[in-house]
């Protein structure tokens, strides 16, 4: 499948590749631990360090291009609102 050739660092060219790492899930997770975490004051900032971290590491190791990494970011913030406006 092309997901296992992906994960085994074979080349499946920029297209393939692109598709296959849209929207980032790693950035939606950090962006999660962010949103569920901030409001306990003690592990805030642990919380957005862990989650600045997975971002740049995504991007950094080339597992993800920026395209992916600002996809996630928007998703993750529309959904929250979306959610908080639905369950006020």
């Amino acid at each position: 499948s092309q997901f296992h050739h992906y994960h085994q660092h074979k080349s499946l060219g920029r297209i393939l590749i692109g598709h296959i790492s849209m929207p980032s899930f790693h950035t939606i997770a950090a962006m999660l631990v962010v949103f569920t975490l901030w409001e306990i004051k003690q592990i805030r900032y642990y919380a957005l360090f862990y989650s600045v971290g997975l971002i740049a590491s995504a991007l950094l190791v080339g597992g993800h291009f920026s395209l992916d990494i600002v996809t996630g970011i928007i998703l993750s913030i529309l959904t929250r609102i979306i959610v908080i406006r639905l369950y006020r």
